[in-house]
């Protein structure tokens, strides 16, 4: 029906029809909407204005907290050149989870947190041999301390000097508040999360491909979002409870939480899989289902497309009454499950090798201010 339909609503359409709108992240969205609305001869003007100063005035917050990360991040003078170099683009995806200005500090502390997981997963991913990551994973099961950053091999020891520096920053921060235990379950996951690293790593080292059932027990955490929700909820304040960081916490992934995983760790394997195995790298979900499951590729894509959207539907019910958590929380799955929807949009990989459209969504919503 779009090519029968007229201005702003055809335009509407074929936006809903390759973003819908409840997939989508809803700063990217606003910006795209008020465009929309400005377009519409009924528009009430003043609150178009309003809805523009808005924009403009939190974007102005976001570049601030954006500049902030970035000198934080470059301020621990880590020599790692081997990790990505996104930055932006990782700010982009927590923006994604929460843009709100009472947010700002779950931002500062959620950014750190996952820049150096990021470089985290990338030492693991390609740049330790197995007796170094031993290594690495043995001194995080430990009790964190910066003075081992020394024992360590010159490959792996700036992913450890980030995180608990992140760490012990977040900690600080939310001892203000009375909230520093908080932090202890993001300790906990970063265990698990690079145990669960360990793992594909030495599937890749011995060139074991796995049942797509054992991949996924592991590649769920690898994801990393079991890691990541819980470090999305730690500057949150006081609705972030006790019960919540139980709740997200447990052994059995919770529902809405193995589904936000799910999300993220096929759309990245759909959109990285030719990229990945370009290199010496874990079997991604894709080989799994060819190599062990005789699919083709094709056909494999096709199966985990239809888990993802299993998943979507997973979270839609979570975000249902009655909560098991408080829907703020639950928002953060949600709006996560949203980012990963954005950056790996149409079979691409935006984090890994950024593309011109998620280059321009993250320019609209933190470098061009909208025009009064």
């Amino acid at each position: 029906m779009v090519s029968q339909l007229s201005s702003p609503l055809a335009d509407q359409v074929a936006h809903a029809l390759h973003q819908p709108l409840h997939k989508g992240m809803p700063r990217v969205e606003t910006r795209h909407y008020i465009s929309v609305y400005e377009m519409d001869p009924s528009h009430n003007k003043t609150l178009l204005k309003f809805a523009k100063l808005d924009f403009n005035l939190l974007q102005a917050l976001h570049q601030k907290e954006l500049k902030d990360l970035k000198k934080w991040w470059k301020g621990l003078h880590l020599n790692a050149s081997y990790t990505r170099d996104r930055l932006t683009e990782a700010y982009f995806w927590i923006l994604g989870a929460y843009y709100e200005p009472k947010y700002s500090l779950a931002r500062k502390v959620f950014g750190k947190i996952f820049k150096a997981t990021s470089l985290l997963d990338d030492t693991y991913d390609a740049y330790g041999t197995i007796e170094e990551l031993e290594l690495l994973t043995e001194t995080f099961q430990r009790p964190w301390n910066k003075s081992y950053v020394d024992e360590l091999p010159e490959h792996v020891k700036w992913s450890y000097h980030a995180m608990v520096e992140a760490c012990e920053e977040a900690e600080e921060d939310l001892a203000k508040e009375g909230r520093s235990f908080c932090v202890n379950y993001t300790r906990e996951q970063v265990k698990t999360l690079c145990l669960a690293f360990l793992q594909e790593a030495k599937w890749c080292h011995e060139k074991y491909v796995p049942t797509y059932d054992e991949y996924m027990k592991i590649a769920l955490v690898t994801s990393p979002y079991p890691h990541g929700i819980i470090a999305s909820f730690l500057g949150m304040g006081e609705i972030a409870t006790k019960e919540g960081f139980e709740w997200a916490s447990q052994i059995l992934i919770p529902k809405a939480v193995k589904a936000a995983s799910t999300i993220l760790r096929l759309v990245d394997d759909i959109g990285g899989h030719k990229f990945e195995q370009k290199r010496n790298h874990v079997a991604s979900a894709v080989q799994c289902l060819m190599e062990k499951h005789g699919m083709t590729e094709d056909e494999g894509n096709e199966k985990l497309r239809e888990e993802v959207e299993d998943a979507w539907k997973d979270i839609n019910q979570a975000m249902l009454q009655p909560h098991v958590i408080p829907k703020p929380l639950l928002t953060r799955i949600l709006n996560l499950a949203r980012s990963a929807d954005v950056v790996y949009k149409d079979g691409t990989d935006g984090y890994t090798e950024v593309n011109q459209a998620l280059k321009d969504k993250t320019a609209s919503v933190l470098v061009h201010p909208i025009n009064m």
